[in-house]
């Protein structure tokens, strides 16, 4: 959850401030979607969920999340184990 604070803050913060916003979405949602995979089934199943939603994420990062629908990394049973818990 801090890594998605500090990521959300750069992005929000730091590219705004020096009119980077633009010249850097794409490598920002790729660094989302690094996150997201990192995080866990729950976050991308959100992921997923706003992949289609273009209304309410940008188009490039929708089109980057969408990758969440069909390239999700394999995880442990363990962990799906967990998360049913």
């Amino acid at each position: 959850a801090t890594r998605l604070g500090l990521w959300s803050w750069s992005t929000k913060v730091l590219d705004k401030n020096m009119g980077k916003e633009e010249e850097n979405k794409e490598l920002r949602s790729r660094e989302l979607l690094d996150i997201i995979n990192d995080v866990g089934p729950t976050a991308i199943k959100i992921g997923q969920a706003l992949s289609i939603r273009n209304d309410l994420v940008d188009p490039v990062y929708a089109a980057t999340l969408s990758e969440l629908q069909d390239r999700v990394p394999p995880f442990p049973n363990a962990v799906a184990m967990k998360v049913i818990e």
